[in-house]
C-alpha cells in the first residue's frame, strides 16, 4: 500500500471518529463541502460503488468507515435528517424486497454475499438498530418488514431442506 493511500485512510478514520463530532465541523463537512453527502452516495445500494467492491482489505476499510457514519449522522440531528433525504435506508429496503422475489442478480444474492462486501449493510443496519432514533429510522423506512420476511423464508427453507434429508 502506497504512502498516501494509507494517509488518506487515516485522514477518513480520524475526520469520522473525531472532528465531525462537533456539530460546528459536522455542519462545515455537510453543508459546505458536500463531503457527508458525497459518502452517502457511495454507499447507496441503487448506485453500485461501495456494493460493488469485491471483498479485500480495503472493502473492509470502506465498511467501518460507512460504520463510523452512522454513528456521526445519528449524534447529529441534521445528520438523521440527512440519512433519510439520502436515500440509504429505502434503497435497502428496495434491495431486501428484491430478494424476497428470488431475482437471481440482486443485491444480496448469494454470488454477491459471497464476492462482495455487501456484507458491510449489515454492520451498519447494527448501528443503526443499537439506538433509539435510529430504529425509528429503519421503522420509518418500513426496513422491517422485507427482514422478516426474508427470516421467515429462512426458516421454511431450512424445514423444508431438513424434511427432505429425512426422506432420503
Amino acid at each position: 500500500q502506497s504512502r498516501s493511500s494509507a494517509a488518506s485512510d487515516v485522514y477518513k478514520r480520524q475526520l469520522l471518529d473525531h472532528a465531525l463530532w462537533d456539530p460546528k465541523r459536522f455542519d462545515e463537512a455537510l453543508n459546505g463541502s458536500k463531503f457527508i453527502r458525497r459518502l452517502l452516495a457511495f454507499f447507496r445500494p441503487a448506485h453500485m460503488r461501495y456494493a460493488s467492491m469485491k471483498k479485500h482489505d480495503m472493502a473492509h476499510r470502506w465498511t467501518a468507515v460507512g460504520v463510523s457514519l452512522c454513528r456521526v449522522l445519528l449524534y447529529h440531528a441534521d445528520g438523521v435528517r440527512v440519512l433519510v433525504e439520502e436515500h440509504l435506508l429505502s434503497d435497502l429496503r428496495d434491495s431486501f424486497e428484491q430478494l424476497g422475489q428470488r431475482a437471481s442478480e440482486t443485491l444480496f444474492s448469494l454470488h454477491h454475499l459471497q464476492h462482495n462486501i455487501v456484507t458491510g449493510y449489515f454492520e451498519m443496519l447494527q448501528v443503526l438498530s443499537a439506538s433509539a432514533v435510529g430504529l425509528e429510522l429503519l421503522t420509518h423506512a418500513r426496513l422491517f418488514t422485507p427482514l422478516m420476511c426474508l427470516c421467515e423464508n429462512a426458516v421454511s427453507y431450512t424445514h423444508l431442506r431438513a424434511h427432505e434429508t429425512r426422506e432420503d
